[in-house]
């Protein structure tokens, strides 16, 4: 899909849990129907890759998620089984949650965190993490791994050896 507009009644891209495709790449917009505009069942071999715009969920099952670019965006949820990974590797901001296996943000990417992301096995960020503000939030209202770095980012706020610049920057 480069630059045009994938939609379906129920879902916009439906891969069955007996298919196998090689790669899905989107550049335009994928739009889901009553369902998701996602929805991975079956095995996409070299991943979904994302430069545009994605309106609804995305189911990836076992599939990994590539988000490039500056300009690529999610409307919906992300959920994923055993084995789904999203890769952050271009500037992306979060409109939902994410629920997968691993995410991971690239030495080229940018997270710009305004709602949960869920991992099961592991959080992976070599780039830039930015949280958004939470303005009249009890800490009790934010994501685990939230507050875990801003708990890292205190602390390394209070040690003398740890210049302040370089502990916001890494938090």
């Amino acid at each position: 899909n480069a630059g045009g507009t994938i939609s379906g009644g129920s879902t916009g891209i439906f891969v069955d849990s007996g298919s196998t495709v090689g790669s899905i790449s989107n550049a335009g917009t994928i739009i889901g129907g009553s369902g998701p505009a996602i929805n991975i069942q079956g095995t996409v071999t070299s991943g979904i890759t994302n430069t545009g715009t994605i309106n609804g969920a995305v189911e990836l099952g076992g599939a990994t998620l590539n988000l490039n670019g500056a300009a690529g965006s999610i409307s919906g949820a992300v959920t994923g089984g055993a084995g789904s990974v999203v890769n952050v590797n271009g500037t992306f901001t979060t409109a939902d949650t994410f629920a997968v296996d691993t995410f991971s943000i690239a030495s080229t990417g940018r997270l710009n965190l305004g709602h949960d992301i869920t991992p099961a096995t592991s959080f992976n960020n070599a780039g830039t993490l930015a949280v958004a503000a939470a303005d009249h939030w009890r800490l009790e209202r934010l994501a685990m791994v939230d507050r875990n770095i801003l708990r890292l980012g205190i602390y390394e706020l209070l040690q003398p050896k740890i210049p302040a610049p370089a502990a916001i920057d890494q938090a």
